[in-house]
């Protein structure tokens, strides 16, 4: 008697399938994307200033809905789905514009990433150790205001509460757009 393996499966994490988006109906900015994302590797959408990239993944996130195509998560269609609900799937997201809460702490802004769970205090305190742990300058500054920190601060604290929902997936739109060439390095380490 041998040992069968599992069958192989070729279904793609995320997926894009002959995608079209407009903005206000007429302005036409993705025309059939087919985007395969495979499990456990870096995917990057690379190209020009308004070639889509930021739109597609905005798509991918259910900011915007599809006029024609699908979008599916492991198989399971999911472009009907709003944002909320991505949370719930693994998926985080980090836009290319700034998205704290300028006004607030650091400790507040990632409280604020750990919302869906909030209930669960011992969970919610392994986040935030988690994350300052991986980026200590935010234990560092964890009183001070989110707005009060430099470009790339502030964006290791985007990143570090899109990680506090301990996803599958993370999206990133330009990680390292205006931030100094040594913080981009220790972003992508």
């Amino acid at each position: 008697m041998t040992d069968t393996p599992a069958p192989r499966t070729d279904v793609p994490l995320m997926e894009m399938q002959d995608v079209y988006v407009s903005y206000h109906g007429d302005i036409s900015i993705l025309n059939g994307l087919n985007l395969k994302i495979p499990e456990g590797k870096i995917t990057g959408i690379i190209g020009p200033n308004g070639a889509g990239k930021s739109t597609a993944l905005k798509t991918l996130y259910g900011f915007l809905k599809p006029q024609r195509g699908e979008i599916r998560l492991a198989g399971e269609r999911i472009d009907g789905l709003e944002p909320y609900q991505f949370i719930e799937r693994g998926i985080a997201y980090v836009p290319q514009n700034r998205s704290l809460f300028n006004d607030l702490s650091v400790e507040d802004n990632l409280r604020l990433g750990c919302w869906v769970f909030r209930k669960d205090k011992a969970r919610m305190a392994r986040a935030l150790e988690r994350a300052y742990a991986q980026f200590p300058i935010l234990k560092q500054k964890r009183k001070d205001m989110a707005g009060s920190m430099s470009g790339g601060q502030q964006r290791f604290l985007e990143l570090a509460r899109a990680l506090a929902l301990e996803p599958k997936i993370v999206m990133l739109d330009e990680p390292t757009a205006m931030i100094a060439p040594k913080l981009s390095q220790e972003l992508y380490a």
